[in-house]
């Protein structure tokens, strides 16, 4: 960001507060949005923390919960799939509200001018 747009909403009267949430946020919307969609993906897969720190299989997440349907001698992968399918989609609807977002902040750097 330019110091010319923060020195304008300051010579129009604009205070600290409301240069950030009028002026500066709203351009670091592309950024905030992909840093929220990057961080909920991890948090949803994770499965190495949860695996080493809960000891009780009642309060595992949903990754783990399904990492019961694999077993030694027999897999059910009929849940297996269907609960691959429940970890998934919430995914792919974060990404789809986010999309918007994301692709202008991407587009965004490319244009000159």
């Amino acid at each position: 960001m330019s110091a010319s747009i923060d020195e304008a909403a300051t010579v129009d009267g604009a205070g600290p507060w409301r240069r950030f949430y009028g002026i500066i946020f709203p351009m670091l919307k592309p950024v905030t949005m992909t840093a929220i969609v990057i961080n909920f993906v991890n948090c949803w897969n994770d499965f190495i923390y949860p695996l080493y720190f809960i000891t009780h299989s009642d309060k595992w997440g949903t990754i783990l919960q399904l990492f019961q349907f694999i077993g030694a001698f027999r897999s059910q992968y009929e849940l297996l799939f269907a609960g691959a399918m429940t970890i998934v989609l919430p995914t792919i609807i974060v990404y789809l509200l986010g999309q918007k977002y994301i692709i202008s902040g991407m587009t965004s750097g490319a244009i000159k001018g």
